[in-house]
């Protein structure tokens, strides 16, 4: 019997445990405590220390201290210090932790190759942030490993403690995230119905929270400090120490009604502006807390209610609810949450260990010979003789369950005899057909021998007569997505950009299959042209590029030797979706006989968010600000109102210079969108009649450049389209792509039109990827502007819109012509 792993890997306090088929045991730090603060520091002499000694020593000497780095994960954050001059990335760090986590592993167990490792990531992670974790993993040189939901941990984990049966809740508020899922339990066999949460919610949040509205302006209140505190680095260490002061106090509230934000002056060594030393002494009471807490909470609880009814539940028929994570052990959290939600408190399983324990649970259902680590068979199969057999080599409950059967339908009979015991179940006889039930002594591997008998009594002879078969602690059957993946696409030549899913959020996982698309453009072996679609994460159709970009598939010209992709052939896309979520994407060409290897297109690098340099954010949230204040102008709906008033905060939080605070709006930015996209699918009358006076706007700006016949063409185009508003036609979309594209094609005759275009793309060189590129694609369309060359300056146009940054996709007609794709829906 072998030994697996599960590694919580926290934000705040990280945990392993190992699990031996029958027992789990979490490994103690050298503090002997059950957790490991996920921090790294390093002294003036170069030595590193993690964990407990690292967190107490980081918030004095941030300058040589990385905390919090699960935060950052698939971002371009860096962390430096001072005294080594290193600088390590999130993953760098994390993988740090990971080899100290594994550094209390019995040697045995820590230098064996075999030993399967699952580490959990939170539900609400996207697929950069996972395929981070994977990265850190690797770069930790731990062996095998598989990356999985906490939720599904978590849910392990109550089933070892006590199993239940029916719907129960797993609410997991961890240090930086939140994770609700809905569990279904019948015999031991769990199904996840749903998963949802948010991803920049946690305790440090809280600790956050005081600092700004406790402890801040008690210190504005006793001393002289400078109006810019927020940003003035000569008080960051001040900062620093205030909020581990503060993340002391709600810890403490967790066990008491009352406690001190506190630190005395010889610790915090600073002066304020009139040279009296500094020192923390503010009490701070749970009734603060809560106050300080509730928008948060409701956030949680509001996720939740969303979350149970995408599981196709109501709240009345879940019948428990299972605390997950530190800040859960705060008591007026548990009481607001049971409260409002009507729902009971399990309260067995350990918050602060279960994801770990759980993981190592999962990582004894993996057969981690199989390159993909997918789960074990639970059945197994065989023909001997005459006969079909069938048992459980997995189960979670107390009898295996043996299905025997003859080909011929004459009867039999059959012994099981235990290999340890000497159990015996007797001889007994079945009519062509039968189950038996043979019970389970103990947890972990059981074995058994099986005797089958013709009908005339004579013995069959078996070649294998054994029954191997694993009692485990629990076993989960479905795992839901928890995010929507899709390509986007073009639905025809010169068409509209639509998704093509490949799973939609909450969808049973794993998933594999084929999705056929076409060429929209022919493509030349040797060519530098390519075929382009691009992956996006999340359920918002129409503008699918209000979801996450999470990278692009191009499929170059000079990829292929010989030989031509026509309009209209096939791109066979073979994908597969593992239990973790995980992305692997394949891709065939039959006209050319390529076959391009899966792999993950995650936009790690070309679309990671940049913590240091926002700029990118702030002009995407000021578009959606203005096609906000757009859709104001046609209702006053209350979630127009309150997507304005969320914008213009996240928009200021975009110029902080605290990556936290821009880690959160870009978090806020994408809710933004959300709330705009379900907004505009409750309101299709107002948002296409917006959409259609936008493209007549600009059309009407050429209009004394239009040909007599173009202008009755769009006219003709613009009468229709308004018909099919009025009418909820839904030919409207058909009709508005074609007035976009017949639009584009009449102003070609404009060169004032196709010269201001060229203008605006190259105003901003910042926009583009590959820089290089953008100045050859400059020069040849100013010298397309010299020689009134205006049918090449378009083609000019064209190839600077594929080379443009996804987050510089503009919310305005013109930038719409141009698209990032040229595949099309198969």
């Amino acid at each position: 019997m072998g030994h697996y792993v599960g590694v919580d890997l926290g934000t705040t306090n990280s945990a392993i445990c190992i699990f031996d088929g029958v027992d789990t045991r979490v490994l103690k730090s050298p503090e002997q405590s059950d957790v490991t603060p996920s921090a790294i520091y390093v002294d003036r002499h170069g030595r590193r220390f993690y964990g407990r000694r690292a967190y107490e020593m980081a918030p004095a000497d941030e300058a040589n201290a990385a905390t919090l780095f699960k935060r950052y994960l698939g971002t371009t954050m860096r962390f430096s210090f001072a005294s080594s001059g290193e600088e390590l990335t999130p993953e760098q760090c994390s993988a740090e932790i990971l080899r100290e986590l594994f550094g209390y592993l019995p040697p045995e167990l820590r230098d064996d190759p075999t030993v399967g490792t699952v580490i959990t990531v939170p539900a609400a992670f996207n697929q950069m942030k996972r395929d981070a974790t994977t990265q850190a993993a690797e770069l930790a040189n731990i062996g095998q490993v598989a990356i999985m939901q906490e939720p599904v941990a978590a849910v392990m984990s109550v089933m070892k403690d006590e199993p239940v049966e029916g719907i129960f809740l797993v609410f997991d508020l961890g240090g930086g995230t939140f994770d609700i899922s809905v569990a279904e339990s019948a015999g031991g066999q769990v199904s996840l119905l749903a998963q949802g949460g948010k991803e920049m919610c946690g305790g440090r949040d809280w600790d956050r929270l005081l600092w700004r509205e406790v402890a801040l302006p008690w210190l504005r209140e006793n001393f002289n400090l400078p109006s810019d505190i927020m940003r003035n680095p000569q008080y960051r260490r001040l900062r620093q120490l205030a909020l581990y002061a503060c993340e002391q106090a709600k810890i403490e509230l967790s066990m008491r009604d009352e406690a001190y934000v506190q630190m005395d002056e010889f610790r915090i060594a600073q002066r304020d502006l009139d040279g009296t030393e500094i020192y923390l002494d503010v009490p701070v009471s749970r009734a603060q807390l809560d106050a300080l807490i509730k928008d948060l909470l409701s956030t949680c609880i509001e996720v939740t209610k969303e979350t149970v009814a995408k599981a196709g539940v109501e709240l009345a028929s879940v019948h428990s609810i299972v605390f997950i994570g530190g800040p859960t052990m705060y008591p007026p959290l548990q009481d607001r949450v049971m409260r409002e939600l009507g729902i009971a408190n399990r309260g067995t399983s350990n918050p602060m260990t279960a994801v770990a324990e759980g993981a190592s649970i999962y990582a004894e259902s993996i057969d981690w010979s199989s390159s993909l680590h997918e789960r074990k068979e639970a059945i197994q199969r065989a023909t001997e003789a005459d006969f079909d057999i069938a048992f459980e080599r997995r189960t979670s409950g107390d009898c295996l369950r043996l299905a025997l059967s003859h080909h011929g339908g004459e009867s039999f009979s059959a012994e099981v005899v235990g290999e340890a015991d000497g159990w015996s179940s007797g001889r007994l006889t079945f009519d062509g057909r039968g189950v038996m039930r043979i019970p389970l002594a103990k947890r972990g591997e059981n074995v058994f021998h099986l005797s089958l008998y013709d009908a005339r009594g004579q013995q069959v002879t078996l070649a294998d007569d054994r029954l191997v078969v694993e009692r485990v602690l629990a076993t989960v059957n479905a795992i839901p997505a928890s995010h929507a993946l899709a390509l986007k696409v073009l639905d025809r030549v010169g068409g509209k950009p639509v998704p093509v899913y490949l799973v939609h959020e909450n969808e049973r996982l794993p998933k594999r299959g084929t999705v056929v698309l076409r060429a929209g453009e022919r493509l030349v072996a040797g060519s530098s042209k390519a075929l382009v679609f691009t992956l996006w994460e999340g359920e918002i159709a129409d503008p699918i590029e209000d979801n996450r970009y999470i990278g692009t598939y191009r499929i170059p010209g000079s990829s292929f030797a010989t030989g031509v992709i026509n309009v209209g052939d096939e791109i066979q896309c073979e994908y597969e979706i593992g239990e973790s979520g995980q992305l692997q994407l394949g891709v065939t060409v039959p006209a050319v006989r390529s076959v391009f290897a899966k792999k993950n297109y995650y936009s790690r690098y070309e679309g990671q968010l940049v913590l240091d340099d926002p700029s990118d954010l702030l002009k995407s949230g000021q578009a959606l600000l203005v096609r906000v204040t757009e859709l104001k102008a046609f209702s006053h709906a209350p979630e127009l109102k309150a997507a304005s008033a969320k914008l213009v905060g996240v928009l200021e939080n975009l110029q902080s210079d605290d990556p936290e605070v821009v880690q959160q709006a870009a978090d806020d930015l994408l809710d933004c969108r959300r709330a705009v996209a379900r907004y505009r699918q409750g309101h299709l009358k107002d948002v296409r009649l917006l959409d259609l006076e936008g493209y007549a706007l600009l059309v009407k700006s050429y209009e004394s450049e239009l040909s007599p016949a173009h202008k009755q063409m769009l006219d003709e185009l613009y009468d229709a389209a308004r018909r099919a508003i009025r009418s909820s036609d839904e030919s409207f979309d058909t009709i508005l792509s074609e007035y976009r594209q017949r639009s584009w094609q009449a102003l070609q005759g404009s060169h004032r039109f196709i010269v201001n275009q060229f203008e605006v793309r190259v105003a901003n060189p910042g926009n583009y990827e590959d820089i290089a590129q953008f100045n050859e694609l400059k020069a040849e369309g100013q010298a397309c502007i010299v020689n009134g060359d205006y049918g090449r300056l378009s083609l000019v146009i064209g190839k600077l819109g594929r080379i443009r940054k996804k987050e510089e996709r503009s919310e305005t007609e013109s930038e719409t012509m141009f698209e990032d794709v040229n595949v099309l829906r198969g």
